[in-house]
């Protein structure tokens, strides 16, 4: 005969390791539940914020006031190597894309001949470029003849965000030209007007001009990266001084050694040297034909002219009437890095908003290529 206490003995147990087993099944499943959300979770903030990186030319990156690195990138130019589409597959993910014009007539078709672009074997892709874009930063009088009429714009160039306080004037410095025209090599064994960077800085019209003076006048110019070319008939090295391709720190010198800025430019988006030039306080000579840097020139920052006819008349009007030009104050006034900034942060939020990785209320301005941390505008 069975024990019957016996019996409810192992009843008991049995139904207390059927409880038991029951409990270590809930927390397993539990547990994995619980590891599985995590691993989600966490895979889920990874996606939201991935990290970022320098991108480079053609594309550039954008920064906030403290340095941090927005996920905007600007495109500034056509891709010309296989490698920028690669770069181009890896930056479209993280970044937010706008245009900046800051090469030739960009996003239209360059003029350079040496860009090489034709009808049949290389043609220009307009529509490439613009669709790798939302927004865009131009330079140009009518943008409605560059950029599609549903493109959001801005009349916003590089050359808007100078950094007036390590750009601008030493009053020790003697005057010892009077303009210096600025036209280096890439090709240094090309001295002709065809050569990549003669074509953009128009060497042929400014040959044409400078010859005029020396002929009539007795003005000194300076040729910054014409050395080992000849000179314009029929002037002679007295008149003119000839150099080499500059570094920055050198050609600040010669901004304070010279009178004005001569810029027969055309095809040239966003001139550095018209600028770099006005926050030295140098008055500025342009082509009235000139894409971008058009906007920088009025009656207080110097001349507009419109080819060798009317170039002597209005080199004689800078000279006579010098003291009367304040090119470092208009600048001061309409651009620089702080109000330029504060464009550029806005137009970013108008057209991405809550897709861009720092708040708005958070960012005091933003500037391209370049950081500029807690920067301060020294007075003019």
């Amino acid at each position: 005969m069975i024990n019957k206490g016996l019996k409810i003995d192992s009843v008991k147990v049995f139904g207390f390791i059927l409880v038991l087993l029951m409990v270590l099944n809930l927390v397993i499943n539990n547990k994995f539940i619980v590891w599985t959300i995590s691993k989600e979770h966490f895979e889920e903030e990874t996606k939201k914020d991935p990290e970022l990186f320098n991108v480079t030319r053609p594309f550039i990156n954008a920064y906030d006031d403290k340095g941090n690195m927005l996920n905007v990138a600007l495109l500034s130019r056509p891709f010309y190597m296989d490698s920028h589409y690669k770069d181009y597959e890896k930056i479209k993910p993280l970044f937010n894309i706008l245009g900046i014009s800051s090469y030739q007539e960009f996003p239209n078709e360059p003029f350079n001949p040496k860009d090489g672009y034709n009808k049949t074997t290389n043609k220009y892709d307009y529509d490439k470029w613009t669709n790798m874009c939302k927004g865009w930063l131009h330079c140009f009088r009518k943008p409605e003849e560059y950029l599609p009429k549903s493109m959001k714009s801005i009349l916003l160039s590089e050359s808007d965000f100078i950094d007036t306080n390590l750009n601008k004037p030493n009053k020790d410095v003697k005057k010892k030209y009077d303009f210096l025209y600025v036209c280096h090599r890439d090709d240094l064994s090309d001295c002709s007007t065809k050569e990549w960077v003669a074509f953009n800085k128009n060497l042929e019209l400014a040959e044409k001009c400078i010859s005029i003076l020396c002929k009539k006048k007795k003005y000194k110019v300076l040729m910054i990266g014409r050395t080992g070319c000849k000179l314009p008939k029929p002037c002679k090295n007295l008149q003119i001084k000839r150099t080499k391709k500059l570094d920055y720190n050198d050609l600040q010198k010669k901004y304070d050694e010279s009178k004005f800025v001569f810029l027969p430019n055309i095809h040239d988006a966003s001139p550095r040297v018209l600028v770099e030039g006005m926050c030295h306080n140098l008055p500025v000579l342009i082509n009235s034909k000139l894409v971008g840097g058009w906007k920088y020139v009025t009656p207080k920052s110097g001349e507009v002219f419109n080819d060798e006819t009317d170039f002597e008349e209005k080199v004689d009007k800078i000279m006579n009437n010098y003291d009367q030009y304040e090119p470092r104050k208009e600048y001061m006034e309409k651009y620089g890095l702080i109000k330029s900034g504060e464009k550029l942060r806005d137009f970013i939020f108008d057209i991405f908003g809550d897709k861009v990785n720092i708040s708005k209320d958070k960012i005091k301005y933003v500037t391209p290529d370049v950081k500029q941390i807690d920067f301060k505008e020294n007075p003019i």
